[in-house]
């Protein structure tokens, strides 16, 4: 009997693993405002769409949906976006689909139909990027304040970026633990994809208010993963990547 608990624990707890390490994947939707339009109107229709996507939570065809607005305009010349939405999900195929039998439990076709040619008055997507999530630290609990930082890779160096940033964990870790971050995340571009591209990774820090971008707590870290010379490391970072656009963003909205 005790043999028997102890292999049915094993197997829970298995399966817990399993779930905690399975691949995330966002659905990174840019969207921009219509002329005349303002982003308190997309607000209130996102609102509306918050619903939707509540269901398609309960129904396990996402793990989490979250509107992202730029802080006082707080971005690079090159960000193109009035604000983005993200689907996350851990199935690449359901991340783009919604639970129509459900759905038309609760909505009409008209009302469906009224939200979508509401949304399409005041703003339209003007592109999505499919991202895997590399590495992830932290939690959305008590952020504030996200700033993302959109990297392209330098020299077709990718593997060695990709170990670099890896590394970089570590330091995180650290800066996690010392109140400096709330939140670190490592995504890769998954489509669409080439060489040409603007950007092909992006990085994330959440913080829980906006002093933690000044005082960013990096100098102990850095000295106790890579050693005291931190001009090498900056040197290596610069030889691997270059950070084409950033921007501080401030969740808007999420699921509960």
């Amino acid at each position: 009997m005790k043999t028997l608990l102890k292999l049915i624990f094993f197997l829970i707890l298995s399966l817990q693993v399993f779930a905690q390490n399975k691949t995330i994947y966002g659905m990174v939707s840019y969207h921009k405002l219509r002329p005349g339009h303002t982003i308190s109107e997309a607000m209130a229709i996102e609102k509306e769409w918050k619903n939707i996507h509540q269901i398609r939570k309960n129904e396990n065809y996402i793990i989490n949906w979250i509107v992202l607005q730029p802080v006082n305009q707080m971005a690079t010349p090159g960000i193109d976006f009035d604000y983005m939405t993200v689907n996350y999900s851990t199935d690449l195929d359901k991340i783009m689909e919604y639970p129509m039998e459900s759905l038309n439990k609760i909505y009409t076709s008209d009302q469906i139909n009224s939200i979508a040619t509401r949304t399409n008055a005041v703003e339209y997507v003007a592109h999505t990027d499919i991202v895997q999530m590399e590495e992830s630290i932290g939690s959305l609990e008590n952020t504030k304040y996200l700033w993302f930082n959109f990297i392209k890779v330098l020299n077709n160096k990718t593997n060695e970026y990709v170990s670099f940033e890896k590394s970089m964990k570590k330091v995180h870790e650290l800066r996690l633990q010392a109140g400096n971050i709330t939140r670190w995340t490592f995504s890769k571009i998954l489509l669409p994809y080439s060489e040409s591209m603007k950007y092909h990774f992006a990085t994330i820090d959440g913080v829980s208010s906006l002093e933690k971008f000044i005082n960013t707590g990096y100098t102990e870290p850095l000295k106790k993963v890579f050693g005291s010379d931190i001009q090498a490391f900056i040197n290596k970072a610069s030889g691997l990547r270059s950070i084409q656009d950033s921007w501080v963003a401030t969740i808007a909205d999420k699921l509960n």
